[in-house]
C-alpha cells in the first residue's frame, strides 16, 4: 500500500492510501483524487500511477511544475520517502510496511488500549484517531472515553483525556527519548491540550487526531 502524506508549511493535512494499478490526479478541481485549495495548484496539476515497482509521477503539461526532493521533473518514478512539492504544498511518499500491531478494546484486554472511563462535563465534539501508517493505516480510533490509554508493555504508552474544554495528550511511558510526538516535537511528561489536525507519532506509528 502506497501512503501520500499532504503537509502546507510543515504542517500535516490528511494522509492518502492507494493500492497497486490504481491512477490518480492531485489539483485544484473536485473532481481530483486529492483536491487543493490554492491558487498556486492548477485545475489538474500532476499524475500518478501506482505500480507493484513503485510510483510514477508525472505533471499534467509543461506548465505545472513539480519538485521531486527539490529538483523539477518532467515524469519519474518515486521512492520510498520522496518529498514531492506542487505550489506550496508538500506530498511525502511512502511505500508502506507493516509497523505496531494496533487494536482497540473497551474491555482493556487488548495489547493495543488500556480504557477506563471517569465523569466529564458538557458535551464536546467527539475527537478521533486515524493512523497513518503500519498495518492499520486508514483506521480511525474514536475517542469516546473520558480516558483513554494507548501502548504495549514493551513500548511507549500515551493517555488521552476528554475534559470540559477539550482533549489533553500526555507520554505516560516513553520507549526512548523523543520516541513520543506532538507535531513533531518531542512530549516528555507535560500534558498538552491537542487540536483539529494535529500530527502525533507514537514511536513508528503515525497518528492524526481530528474533531468532528
Amino acid at each position: 500500500m502506497a501512503k501520500l502524506t499532504l503537509s502546507f508549511r510543515s504542517k500535516t493535512i490528511n494522509a492518502y492510501f492507494f493500492e497497486t494499478g490504481q491512477s490518480i490526479s492531485i489539483g485544484r478541481n473536485e473532481d481530483n483524487d486529492i483536491t487543493i485549495d490554492s491558487l498556486a495548484i492548477a485545475p489538474v496539476h500532476v499524475t500518478l500511477i501506482f505500480k507493484q515497482s513503485g510510483a510514477v509521477i508525472e505533471p499534467e503539461n509543461e506548465t505545472t511544475i513539480v519538485y521531486v526532493n527539490e529538483k523539477v521533473i518532467t515524469s519519474t518514478e518515486l521512492q520510498h520517502g520522496d518529498s514531492i512539492t506542487i505550489g506550496k504544498h508538500t506530498l511525502l511518499y511512502s511505500d508502506e510496511k507493516p509497523a505496531i500491531e494496533m487494536n482497540q478494546s473497551d474491555e482493556g484486554d487488548s495489547d493495543f488500549a488500556d480504557v477506563s472511563s471517569i465523569l466529564f462535563g458538557r458535551k464536546i465534539q467527539l475527537g478521533n484517531l486515524q493512523v497513518l501508517s503500519g498495518s492499520k493505516a486508514g483506521h480511525v480510533i474514536q475517542l469516546s472515553k473520558s480516558q483513554v490509554r494507548i501502548g504495549k508493555s514493551n513500548a511507549s504508552e500515551v493517555e488521552f483525556l476528554r475534559c470540559n474544554d477539550g482533549y489533553y495528550f500526555s507520554a505516560t511511558r516513553e520507549r526512548h527519548t523523543g520516541s513520543v510526538r506532538l507535531n513533531n516535537e518531542p512530549v516528555h511528561k507535560q500534558t498538552l491540550k491537542i487540536a483539529d489536525g494535529d500530527y502525533l507519532k507514537i514511536d513508528n506509528t503515525e497518528l492524526l487526531f481530528f474533531e468532528e
